[in-house]
């Protein structure tokens, strides 16, 4: 997201008409102010997008917005053709043992793995390269979140028991086909093993445990 921003405060830079008379500082302004509302925009859009696949997941409605629409029947063509079958949207996920929680988007077995699978929804520009074939940013924090949402499912033992995780890019200015990343299993542990360490770190940086007991006694 970071870099993306970054880009978008190059292409206003770019593509922003100068004003006679206007100081540098002016122009800068504008620069930031225009990054500010294309970011606000997009993630807008996003959360709309987002939005969409809970309601489908939930009732099979499409959204009303043509443009909405347009971004999101390739999630309804992913979803019609892997998902067979449901467990969680939107839901709600605790580990008591290691205090935190979150909202996961998506639990589902897949007609592709044969499994239950933790997905999370990610809308972003996708990018092209010189041969105009699409380039997704799949992020290094991504698994750590969906591994830890998982083993929260798995300490609640309620639901279903999900072996993989999955990171579900959609694109968000142009309909392309979604493009899904299944997470190598034997990967697992270690995405685990690194979000304890960041939950430790973070307690540490805090001064606060949301659990008994001293931070660092808390680990893998």
């Amino acid at each position: 997201m970071d870099a993306w921003k970054v880009d978008q405060g190059i292409l206003a830079a770019l593509t922003l008409p100068l004003i006679d008379g206007e100081t540098d500082d002016a122009f800068a302004r504008r620069v930031v102010a225009d990054m500010g509302e294309q970011v606000s925009k997009a993630a807008d859009l996003g959360s709309r997008i987002h939005a969409a696949c809970e309601v489908y997941a939930q009732s099979a409605s499409l959204p009303e917005s043509p443009e909405v629409r347009a971004l999101f029947d390739p999630v309804r063509t992913w979803f019609d053709a892997d998902v067979e079958r449901i467990d969680k949207v939107e839901s709600v996920v605790a580990h008591h043992e290691f205090g935190f929680a979150g909202t996961v988007d998506l639990v589902a077995k897949l007609r592709s793995t044969g499994d239950w699978a933790v997905i999370d929804f990610k809308t972003q520009r996708i990018k092209r390269d010189s041969k105009g074939e699409v380039k997704p940013g799949f992020y290094e924090t991504w698994p750590l979140q969906l591994e830890a949402y998982r083993q929260a499912i798995l300490h609640t033992s309620e639901g279903r028991q999900p072996r993989d995780i999955v990171s579900l890019v959609i694109g968000s200015t142009e309909p392309i086909p979604v493009i899904p990343k299944v997470l190598p299993r034997e990967e697992l542990p270690a995405y685990w093993n690194a979000f304890v360490n960041v939950r430790n770190l973070w307690t540490f940086m805090k001064g606060y445990c949301p659990i008994q007991g001293k931070p660092e006694e808390v680990g893998v």
